[in-house]
């Protein structure tokens, strides 16, 4: 049964968010004894352990109105330890492209969460908006409080994330967004003066071609009236000289 439980595990989209909003929650525990909490060598298991913890029953979850399929025992530390890494790499490359969509579906319905995760830490970071470490920490104690299993799934999922919080998300996507406009922008205006300097180039060389030719001419003209003018008889030079004048 173990086995085919590892060949064949399948996450909802509730037990996704729940295993985002714990280690959000366990990022925020490590940043607030400066710890950086990637750097454990324990993370994963200690995540584990917070999970199964605010796993609801299937009671629980009903009451809720969320989809919990799985047995929390039967959730191992490799199953949470794969899934946590595809969606840390999904989110980046969505960072990378500048876009949520075409990335998986958890980034695109919790990247405000992925956001709070892996886009940077809490420990010296403020978030615009009010809300402030101190503030997330002691949503994490009470979270970590030794309450009933229930009541504190409900809990969590209602205070993990604030409407701030969402919003300044959102923000920050869409100035990434922006940014990668503007350096778009920024090739397209480069690569047309690069153009507009190379046809300036060439106007000038094809002026500077035509001033030495007709100056050459000049020069040809000049020297073949005098060669004809030194080379008749003296006589009749006057008349010559007269005519190049």
């Amino acid at each position: 049964m173990s086995m085919k439980t590892r060949d064949f595990f399948t996450w909802t989209d509730d037990e996704v968010e729940l295993l985002l909003k714990v280690t959000m929650e366990y990022k925020t525990a490590m940043a607030a004894e400066n710890t950086d909490w990637e750097s454990s060598q324990t993370k994963y298991c200690d995540i584990l352990e917070r999970y199964r913890e605010h796993y609801p029953s299937p009671e629980e979850a009903t009451t809720m109105g969320k989809v919990y399929l799985n047995n929390k025992d039967e959730i191992t530390k490799g199953q949470l330890t794969t899934k946590l890494k595809a969606v840390r790499i999904s989110y980046r490359r969505a960072v990378d492209a500048g876009r949520r969509s075409g990335h998986g579906r958890v980034v695109l319905l919790y990247f405000e969460l992925c956001e709070s995760i892996w886009g940077g830490s809490p420990a010296t970071h403020t978030i615009q908006g009010g809300i402030e470490t101190g503030n997330v920490a002691a949503e994490a104690t009470e979270f970590s409080s030794p309450a009933g299993s229930g009541s504190s799934a409900a809990q969590f999922q209602e205070s993990a994330v604030s409407p701030e919080m969402t919003v300044n998300r959102r923000q920050r996507l869409t100035a990434t967004l922006c940014g990668h406009r503007r350096e778009r922008l920024k090739r397209k205006l480069s690569a047309n003066s690069v153009a507009q300097e190379d046809l300036d180039i060439k106007r000038q060389l094809l002026n500077r071609l035509e001033a030495t030719d007709n100056e050459f001419c000049s020069i040809y003209h000049i020297r073949k009236v005098l060669h004809v003018y030194v080379h008749r008889p003296s006589q009749s030079r006057k008349p010559c000289l007269q005519t190049f004048e």
